[in-house]
């Protein structure tokens, strides 16, 4: 082989694999995806298994008041509440896709 063709293989090896083809995107982290869907069933689960305490906390917290809104009948702000905390998780969500996390 030529320097050449050594050099342009080496380019074309990303972390011990291939780059993904021209037009794709590097794959989603599994971690984030799961996450993402623990915060499309409960507000604010997906939050704090990912560490974010806080975050996850206000998220849950704020689903839970409107749970609890809704079962003593206030069905105007309890709903809203409730999709309220379902839309900022979901938000969430996406934005660990977006993250770059450390691999150990």
């Amino acid at each position: 082989m030529s320097d050449d063709e050594l050099e342009h293989q080496s380019q074309a090896m990303v972390h011990g694999g291939l780059r993904p083809a021209p037009g794709t995107s590097e794959p989603a982290d599994a971690s984030a995806v799961n996450h993402l869907v623990l915060n499309c069933i409960v507000p604010g689960l997906g939050s704090l298994l990912r560490g974010r305490s806080r975050l996850g906390a206000g998220q849950l917290g704020l689903s839970g008041v409107g749970v609890a809104l809704l079962l003593l009948g206030h069905w105007g702000l309890g709903p809203a509440l409730v999709l309220g905390a379902w839309i900022w998780s979901v938000a969430s969500g996406v934005g660990f896709l977006r993250e770059r996390r450390l691999r150990w």
